[in-house]
């Protein structure tokens, strides 16, 4: 990867975050600013819990296997986003990827959790 791209990568990034439209200049201090926030962020979900509205939630649960091994699609977030759009909650796909990142993630770990606790009280045969 060349200057450039990782350049294009940053104000992508920025773009993103702070709602910059296609085609305006993205500020170098945004753009520089953007992928550290979004890094520092994604280290404190992955850390352990993070306070959202006075409770603990620990999103690390999203990440972790649920037990029942299946084949992985390797479509990552885009499937991810995919689901989510299925879902209708957050609308299109292009409104999920417009939305709230924290509103998003707590839909996420809503899911994880219900799902996580139905296999714990679903008996076995």
């Amino acid at each position: 990867m060349d200057e450039q791209e990782v350049a294009e990568g940053y104000a992508h990034i920025a773009r993103r975050l702070y709602h910059i439209p296609d085609g305006e200049k993205v500020p170098d201090l945004l753009a520089f600013h953007a992928p550290t926030l979004l890094a520092s962020v994604w280290k404190a979900i992955l850390a352990g819990p993070v306070e959202i509205n006075g409770r603990k939630i620990d999103f690390r649960i999203i990440f972790k296997s649920s037990g029942a091994s299946k084949p992985d699609d390797k479509t990552g977030w885009t499937g991810i986003t995919f689901e989510v759009a299925a879902a209708g909650l957050f609308g299109t796909v292009p409104e999920v990827e417009r939305a709230d990142m924290w509103a998003v993630l707590m839909y996420l770990y809503k899911c994880k959790f219900e799902y996580l606790n139905e296999k714990r009280n679903t008996p076995t045969k």
